[in-house]
């Protein structure tokens, strides 16, 4: 059983509407979470993920926690050179209904998903 559930329309003012720029507030509302937490995202949202580079290059990590995109989708759009999307940290994972994607990139290299040694 996770430690906590986490719904993210609870933590963070997320459009969710695939067009609002969702991500200091998804990175924002990730950064809650602590390992053994279980993040739920919210059916049928589209969270739009087009800057991390103005958060972070090293990506909205996932250390030690569950997250479920709950029929929801989380779209990266970046474009900024040895950026991550998830980075999966010491059995972080994404599992569950929901698509996690890339729908934009203007460098082979600025998606990827990467995990750190177990």
């Amino acid at each position: 059983m996770p430690d906590r559930t986490i719904y993210l329309e609870d933590v963070a003012q997320l459009a969710g509407d695939g067009v609002t720029d969702d991500t200091t507030a998804f990175y924002a509302a990730m950064m809650t979470a602590s390992p053994g937490d279980h993040v739920v995202g919210k059916k049928g949202a589209e969270y739009r993920i087009a800057g991390l580079g103005g958060v972070t290059t090293k990506g909205i990590p996932l250390n030690g926690v569950h997250f479920d995109p709950n029929g929801s989708t989380v779209s990266f759009e970046i474009s900024t050179p040895s950026t991550f999307g998830f980075r999966m940290q010491n059995r972080g994972s994404v599992w569950g209904d929901g698509l996690v994607h890339t729908k934009a990139s203007q460098n082979a290299t600025a998606q990827r998903a990467d995990h750190a040694p177990i």
